[in-house]
């Protein structure tokens, strides 16, 4: 049976759904003004969404607002419970304009083809890559449940060099230099979904630990496993921290960005996989680690 999230990490995973999915409507806004700019055609109706995609963004906050000194308070599992379902509810009516928002966005995208310059249409693209992306990674009735595996058979280089394309900003909206350096793996057997949820977590955690200074990312294969280290120039850890990262979480204060859930999550949904999570020093700073079984392919006598 799969590890289920421990009530304590469960009440975290509030304020993580909550801090990363209201990001996802941040950039969404983000990028239509500057879709905005380019096509000026095209303003009124990039204004209109824009302004909806901003008011479910802090419909979102609101709510983990709201909630907020309930979660701080209370280690009582039934009362938690209850909260819970109330929190799901909230976050599910708040959240209910998504599809329309994604459905407006693709019409506009196909009626103002014309008008629309390329830089325009590739903000656009970017709008519904952050809200259906939102869609996969916050469905709030899986709040607080048992991890969901999809294992299959994927290319583990185009996984890997699709999620690095993304372009990564830090809490002050800077671009983050990503540098990657991979060995061929070809096909593994894993899930994407949780792969990608998992790498997002230690990544977006080492460049806010560092910013300004560029992250590593690197992959490839060792003792029967394809490994992938995600590596900052921050400071190095001692072995309590060390020990901590991704079992405990560094406080309970929600706003604070060292609460560990991130890691803790990072760490479950690769076990689920049957993968690990490390954490460890490397030559430069921390380098947090993540695993997954790799099987040779048998060879032919």
């Amino acid at each position: 049976m799969l590890e289920e999230l421990p009530w304590d990490v469960i009440r975290d995973s509030m304020s993580a759904y909550a801090h990363d999915s209201v990001g996802r409507f941040h950039n969404t806004a983000s990028v239509l003004t500057a879709a905005k700019h380019t096509s000026p055609a095209a303003k009124a109706e990039l204004d209109e969404l824009q302004a909806q995609a901003i008011k479910i963004g802090k419909g979102i906050g609101q709510v983990h607002f709201d909630y907020g000194e309930f979660r701080r308070s209370t280690d009582r599992p039934l009362d938690f419970e209850a909260k819970m379902a109330e929190y799901r509810r909230r976050i599910q009516e708040t959240s209910e304009g998504v599809p329309s928002l994604i459905e407006r966005l693709n019409a506009l995208r196909r009626e103002k083809a014309g008008q629309l310059t390329p830089e325009a249409t590739k903000h656009i693209d970017s709008a519904l890559d952050e809200l259906e992306m939102f869609r996969r990674q916050f469905p709030p009735e899986q709040l607080g449940t048992k991890i969901k595996v999809r294992m299959g058979k994927h290319d583990f280089d185009a996984f890997m060099k699709r999620f690095l394309a993304q372009d990564f900003v830090d809490r002050d909206g800077n671009p983050v230099t990503v540098v990657r350096r991979g060995k061929r793996i070809g096909e593994l057997s894993f899930d994407t979904d949780l792969t990608s949820r998992a790498l997002y977590n230690l990544v977006t955690d080492a460049y806010n630990h560092t910013p300004g200074r560029p992250l590593y990312v690197t992959y490839g294969r060792k003792d029967g496993h394809v490994y992938t280290n995600v590596t900052n120039e921050g400071p190095k850890l001692n072995p309590a921290e060390l020990a901590k990262i991704g079992r405990e979480r560094f406080t309970r204060a929600w706003h604070d960005p060292k609460r560990g859930y991130g890691k803790i999550s990072a760490r479950l949904l690769m076990e689920a996989q049957g993968g690990t999570f490390r954490a460890r020093n490397s030559g430069i700073g921390p380098m947090l680690s993540l695993s997954l079984p790799h099987a040779k392919p048998h060879r032919r006598a």
